[in-house]
């Protein structure tokens, strides 16, 4: 009885948390949403920028960070980074939260109401390219490590977030790419 009162309560205190996380989420496109991310195929120079920027995030609210590349001689990194943050949990399975990094061309600028590389906040609406696809994936795994670090919360399995690279033109330099991937629990957004 007392196990289940006490984790009443924390669930009750985590959704406080994550109520007050709107600033947070708009920081997190803030800084990584203006840094463009298209293969080579779409015209781009694949995603290694960004790729470093959230790397650098991530490791302020993972226990481990890794980063598998996977080679690509048509960008100028002459790789495709694909990055995975690990909270350990109590037990050795992982529930995992796919993303992708790279989007597509912002195609003509003239429809877009905002800059499509800055982020924009319009009433509970947030506009820039890759906000939706697939940012939102990338700013819930983030957060959600955050709130766990912050709130010393460990998860009965390990939380992984994949953040991944050519999802928009095909997977070929994504971790798809690298035969060493695998997942049990995978949560798709």
């Amino acid at each position: 009885m007392y196990n289940n009162l006490v984790m009443e309560e924390v669930h009750k205190n985590f959704y406080k948390e994550i109520e007050k996380q709107g600033d947070f989420i708009i920081s997190l496109y803030k800084e990584f949403i203006p840094i463009k991310a298209l293969g080579p195929e779409n015209g781009g120079e694949g995603e290694y920028e960004r790729a470093k920027k959230l790397k650098e995030i991530m490791m302020k609210y993972f226990d481990d960070v890794k980063e598998i590349d996977v080679e690509d001689d048509r960008v100028p990194s002459k790789i495709r980074p694909n990055l995975i943050g690990t909270i350990k949990g109590e037990k050795e399975n992982t529930l995992w939260i796919i993303a992708h990094m790279d989007t597509v061309p912002e195609g003509d600028r003239s429809l877009w109401k905002y800059d499509p590389f800055k982020v924009n906040v319009e009433g509970d609406y947030i506009y820039g390219r890759g906000v939706e696809d697939d940012g939102q994936a990338i700013v819930l795994g983030i957060a959600l490590a955050k709130l766990l670090k912050e709130m010393k919360i460990k998860p009965k399995m390990n939380l992984s977030l994949l953040v991944s690279a050519d999802e928009e033109t095909g997977s070929k330099y994504g971790v798809s790419g690298h035969s060493g991937f695998h997942c049990e629990f995978t949560l798709f957004l």
